[in-house]
């Protein structure tokens, strides 16, 4: 285990948990095993979801742990915007319900986020079990800021948000409407680091969003689909000259129709 000094530090684990109360045992039992334990756990269950509350309330043993039971539902972006407005440690880890890490996944992050001051965002490679198995690899993404943004275009990958973020980035990110303008910001924030070895394990499901985000109803996909267009222009327009703005609008356009529309 980690010797905790007063210098270390510190932590906020996010957990929005809603309809997960089958898996988030196990999750919770490897955020415990952790090596480093310098960290504060937040679970926020979504719209009233008594089941999943009560399957963590045995935590609340530890008093690292909190669990806050939301009467109304937030969904996946409120809650992870309302679980980021309780940040007050050093860094940020969103922890997804059904995901679990080797042991010394915290304390090699941490490891890392010490010595590279620049780094908004540090993650590990990932491996992806259940109904999907493949293993990610995802390289570090650095340069100067506005090629950082874009290589999100073409890389985007969501081992860079299940990370450790540093918590003046994750400020500066918020409000945050989906995962691909969430990771556009860090990205214009500083740069976002690999640590090359295998310590994440993603589980996914056949009730997964990565399944179901195509069921939602089109009105919502052309909301999410603006949202992710509009994040683009925020995060790189500040980083261009002014002669270039027609040049950005026109790549926003052209990956919103080639890259979201054709997919459906």
């Amino acid at each position: 285990m980690a010797r905790m000094t007063k210098s270390s530090p510190t932590i906020m684990i996010g957990m929005p948990l809603f309809e997960g109360w089958e898996h988030v045992g196990r999750t919770l039992e490897s955020i415990k095993r952790q090596s480093y334990q310098n960290f504060r756990v937040v679970i926020s269950v979504d719209g009233g979801d008594e089941r999943s509350y009560a399957a963590c309330r045995g935590y609340l043993s530890d008093p690292r742990f909190e669990i806050v039971l939301q009467r109304e539902r937030l969904f996946w972006e409120g809650n992870i915007n309302w679980l980021a407005a309780q940040l007050r440690e050093d860094y940020f880890c969103y922890w997804q319900h059904d995901d679990h890490c080797d042991e010394t996944y915290l304390q090699k992050l941490i490891a890392h986020a010490v010595l590279n001051p620049h780094a908004t965002s540090i993650y590990c490679d990932m491996q992806l079990y259940g109904t999907m198995d493949r293993l990610i690899q995802l390289p570090s993404t650095t340069g100067f800021a506005l090629q950082r943004v874009l290589a999100q275009i073409d890389h985007f990958d969501p081992a860079v948000i299940r990370c450790l973020i540093r918590s003046d980035a994750m400020r500066a990110a918020l409000p945050i409407k989906m995962v691909f303008t969430w990771a556009m910001d860090l990205a214009r924030l500083g740069e976002l680091h690999r640590v090359p070895e295998l310590l994440y394990f993603r589980h996914i499901r056949a009730d997964s969003l990565t399944y179901t985000l195509l069921e939602r109803p089109p009105e919502v996909m052309w909301q999410a689909s603006m949202d992710w267009a509009l994040g683009l222009m925020k995060s790189a327009y500040p980083l261009i000259q002014q002669q270039e703005s027609c040049r950005l609008f026109a790549l926003a356009a052209h990956s919103l129709i080639n890259r979201l529309v054709h997919r459906k």
